[in-house]
């Protein structure tokens, strides 16, 4: 997981789904998490660990027709 630190306002629809209605448009610091091995249609050889590794990782695409479905 990477993490950074962002300054957001909050949406309308958002604070009012969520009952924040006194910080609509309000920017504030938020945390955004991302996963740097999350791409899930693709198969990787190996694993991000950090941005700083300067390491190359080869991937292929997952043909997702060959997959079938199980009926149950």
């Amino acid at each position: 997981m990477l993490r950074y630190f962002v300054n957001k306002n909050s949406r309308l629809r958002s604070s009012i789904l969520q009952n924040r209605i006194s910080e609509i448009g309000k920017i504030k610091p938020m945390t955004r998490e991302f996963n740097l091995n999350a791409d899930r249609k693709r198969f990787w050889l190996g694993r991000i660990e950090s941005m700083d590794d300067k390491i190359m990782n080869e991937s292929m695409p997952l043909c997702l027709n060959h997959i079938q479905k199980r009926n149950t």
